[in-house]
C-alpha cells in the first residue's frame, strides 16, 4: 500500500495539490519499492537545507515544501516542487527561481539521473558567476564528471568554474579539477594553460600519471622534445615504483612507452626509437602497433632482416583481423632498396589482394549510408554481428574504427543516456507522468539522437580517413611497382640509384641468447615466436 499512496501523492503533487512533507515522511517509512539514490554514497559537506526567505507568495511555500521533501529523502517529490517554482511564469518566482534551479538538479542528482541533473547545472552555468549557487553547483557538477567520463561536454562544464578555482572550490575536488581543465584546455588548443593545471596535480594524486601524460603530448604539440621525455620518464618511473598495480597504470605505462618511441623517432634517434618499441610486451594493446612501427626505425637503420621479420609477425595467421595495409607497402620499399624486384612484386600483389577488395567492399558499403544515423547503426550491427551479412573483411575495418578513442567514449555515452532512460522509466509512474518525467525524459531522448549523430559523424569521418588511406596505399603500391620497372632497365635517376643498398645486412649474423634457440620457419607460425622473427636477406643491387 506504501507504494500505492506514493504514487498518488507524486500524481497529486504534479497536478498542483499540496501534500505535506511531515506526512510524507511518516508514510514512507519502510518503503520497499523501487528507489532511486544514494547508494553510491553521493554526500556533501555542504548543508543540504536552507532556510527560506520568508514569503506569502505561494510559489515561496512550493520553494519550502520542495526542501522539505529533500530532506526527507524524497527526492522525486521534492523535484516535481522545485520544477513548479523553476516553470512559474509570476514574476513573484524571479527572486527564488535561482535556487530552484539549483534544488531541481541536486534532486535530480541524488535520484542517480546525472544526465538530467546536468540539465539543470547546465541552466546555472549558462548564467555564470553572476548566478548566486554557482560556487555551490561546482562540487555537484565535479562529482557527476567523475562518474560520466564519455560526455563529451563535461570538460567544457567544468571548465566554466575555472573562475573560482582553486580558492572556491571543495578541497577534496581541487586535484580532480586541475587535469580536467588541464585536459580541457589541452583539447581546445590552449597548450600553456593546459601545462598550468597540469602541474597543480599533486604526485600523491592518483590522476598524477595521467597528468603527466597529457602534460608530455602537450609538449610534443608545442614541438618541444626534451619535457615530453621529461615527463614520459618520470611517468613510467611513476608505474614501476607507484603505490598501484591497477591495470590502468599499467597501460598507460605502455603508452609512455610507445610514445617515447615515437618521439625519438620523430627526432631520427632511431636506435633510441628501436630500444623503446621492443619494451612494449606482447600482452599490450599497443604491441602490434609497436612491432609495426618499429619496423620503420629498423628500416631506417637499414637493419633490413628486423624489419621484415616483425612484418613477418604482422602477416601471421593470429592477426588476421588487424589492419595494417601500410605493413606491405613497407615490405615492398625494403625489397625495392635492396633490388629484389620479384619480390616487390610478390608483396604488391599480395596488398592488392588482400585491401583492393576490402577498398571495393568499403565503397559499396559507403554509398548506401546517407545519414550519419545510419553509419552508427552500420557500426552497431557490424559489431554485434547481427543477422545481417557482412563481409569478413569488413572486421579489419570495424577494428579499425573502434581503435579510435573518440568513437569509443562516443559509444559509452550513448550506453549512459540509454541506462538513464530506462532508470527513470522504471521509476514511479507519478513521477514518470508528470511535467517534470517527460520534459526530461524527452530532452534525455533529444540527448540521445544528437549523441547518436554525432557518433555517426565521427564513424563517417573514420571511414572517411580509412577509405582515403586506403586508396593512398594503392597509390603507393602503383607507383612501386612503376619504379621497379624503371630499376629493372636501369632507367632510374642517380639520386635513387644512389639510394639503393649495395651492402650486407647488417644484421646478417644471427645470434640468440642462452635463453634462446635458432630455428628455420617452416610454413608454421607458434605465438611464442611472433616478434623474434628474422628474414635473412641481401642486396641484389650491384
Amino acid at each position: 500500500m506504501q507504494n500505492v499512496g506514493k504514487s498518488l501523492r507524486l500524481f497529486a503533487l504534479a497536478a498542483g495539490i499540496s501534500v505535506s512533507a511531515p506526512a510524507l515522511a511518516q508514510d514512507d517509512q519502510g518503503d520497499d519499492g523501487f528507489v532511486f539514490g544514494d547508494e553510491d554514497g553521493f554526500v556533501f559537506g555542504e548543508e543540504e537545507t536552507q532556510t527560506v526567505a520568508t514569503s506569502n507568495a505561494p510559489v515561496a511555500r512550493f520553494l519550502q515544501e520542495g526542501l522539505q521533501y529533500y530532506q526527507a529523502g524524497d527526492y522525486e517529490s521534492a523535484s516535481i516542487f522545485f520544477w513548479r517554482v523553476v516553470n512559474e511564469p509570476d514574476i513573484s518566482a524571479d527572486a527564488i527561481r535561482p535556487r530552484a534551479q539549483h534544488e531541481l538538479a541536486r534532486s535530480l542528482a541524488k535520484m542517480g539521473a546525472w544526465q538530467s541533473a546536468l540539465i539543470f547545472f547546465d541552466q546555472v552555468i549558462a548564467v555564470g558567476p553572476t548566478h548566486p549557487y554557482f560556487e555551490e553547483s561546482a562540487s555537484w557538477v565535479l562529482e557527476i564528471a567523475a562518474r560520466l567520463p564519455g560526455d563529451v561536454d563535461m570538460l567544457r562544464r567544468v571548465a566554466a568554474f575555472a573562475p573560482v578555482f582553486p580558492d572556491r572550490i571543495e578541497e577534496k575536488y581541487v586535484d580532480d579539477m586541475a587535469f580536467m581543465l588541464g585536459e580541457h584546455f589541452y583539447n581546445v588548443g590552449e597548450l600553456d594553460r593546459a601545462l598550468q593545471y597540469l602541474r597543480m596535480v599533486p604526485e600523491v594524486s592518483p590522476l598524477y600519471p595521467r597528468a603527466l601524460f597529457f602534460s608530455a603530448i602537450t609538449h610534443v604539440r608545442q614541438y618541444d622534445a626534451q619535457p615530453a621525455v621529461d615527463d614520459l620518464i618520470a611517468l613510467m618511473r611513476e608505474v614501476e615504483e607507484g603505490r598501484s598495480r591497477s591495470e590502468d597504470l599499467r597501460a598507460l605505462g605502455e603508452i609512455a612507452r610507445i610514445s617515447m618511441a615515437r618521439t625519438f623517432y620523430s627526432t631520427g634517434e632511431y636506435d633510441k626509437a628501436i630500444d623503446y618499441y621492443t619494451q612494449i610486451p606482447q600482452r599490450s594493446r599497443y604491441w602490434l602497433d609497436a612491432l609495426f612501427e618499429a619496423s620503420w626505425a629498423y628500416f631506417q637503420t637499414d637493419q633490413f632482416n628486423h624489419a621484415l621479420g616483425n612484418l613477418h609477425s604482422l602477416n601471421s595467421p593470429f592477426f588476421n583481423d588487424e589492419y595494417y595495409p601500410e605493413a606491405a607497402v613497407l615490405e615492398a620499399v625494403i625489397f625495392f632498396y635492396n633490388c629484389r624486384f620479384d619480390e616487390v612484386r610478390t608483396a604488391i600483389d599480395e596488398f592488392q589482394y588482400v585491401y583492393d577488395p576490402l577498398r571495393d567492399e568499403l565503397e559499396e558499403t559507403m554509398s548506401g549510408l546517407e545519414t550519419n544515423a545510419q553509419y552508427y547503426d552500420f557500426l552497431m550491427d557490424l559489431d554485434a554481428q547481427t543477422e545481417r551479412r557482412f563481409d569478413p573483411k569488413l572486421r579489419q575495418i570495424v577494428n579499425a574504427a573502434l581503435s579510435d578513442q573518440s568513437i569509443r567514449n562516443a559509444l559509452a555515452f550513448i550506453d549512459e543516456l540509454d541506462g538513464e532512460i530506462r532508470h527513470l522509466e522504471r521509476a514511479d509512474a507519478g513521477w514518470t507522468n508528470s511535467d517534470l518525467g517527460v520534459y526530461v525524459l524527452t530532452a534525455l531522448q533529444q540527448n540521445r539522437d544528437a549523441a547518436v549523430g554525432q557518433a555517426g559523424q565521427l564513424v563517417r569521418n573514420r571511414l572517411n580517413s580509412i577509405l582515403d588511406d586506403l586508396r593512398s596505399k594503392q597509390r603507393d603500391a602503383s607507383a612501386i611497382l612503376v619504379e621497379t620497372d624503371l630499376a629493372e632497365a636501369n632507367a632510374v635517376s642517380a639520386e635513387l640509384r644512389d639510394e639503393l643498398y649495395r651492402g650486407a645486412a647488417n644484421d646478417d649474423a644471427v645470434s640468440v641468447s642462452r635463453e634462446q634457440m635458432y630455428w628455420t620457419f617452416e610454413g608454421e607460425y607458434w605465438r611464442d615466436e611472433l616478434g623474434y622473427y628474422l628474414y635473412h636477406i641481401e642486396s641484389a643491387c650491384r
